[in-house]
């Protein structure tokens, strides 16, 4: 997972913070939208990803280089996964499983 990626194809500018929070400038306006990552769960029980606008403004200036950016990270994975599972429990789901098995890559040499 990235922490900060920036993607630009034209349109929209966006800065993604964690792979579930962006801030997108539309290039035309000037406009800057602020989302989070949320899951749909359809009918036939499929999740799928989508971004929606949310109010949360991380604690941040982008030319800061001297606040610890382990607490920024932190707080802005922290609200988009509580919105982010306050979304699911909305939609019915009532358990939540996830695979807590460690990978280790072999050493090479």
């Amino acid at each position: 997972m990235h922490l900060v990626k920036r993607v630009d194809d034209g349109n929209i500018d966006t800065l993604v913070l964690c792979g579930f929070y962006r801030m997108a400038k539309d290039s035309n306006t000037g406009e800057i939208t602020l989302q989070r990552k949320t899951m749909v769960i359809s009918e036939l029980h499929q999740p799928a990803w989508k971004w929606v606008k949310t109010a949360y403004t991380p604690k941040f200036t982008l030319q800061s280089c001297t606040s610890s950016w382990f607490i920024v990270f932190d707080a802005v994975l922290t609200h988009v996964l509580e919105a982010l599972f306050q979304d699911i429990v909305k939609q019915g789901v009532t358990l939540v499983a996830m695979n807590n098995r460690s990978i280790k890559k072999k050493r090479q040499g």
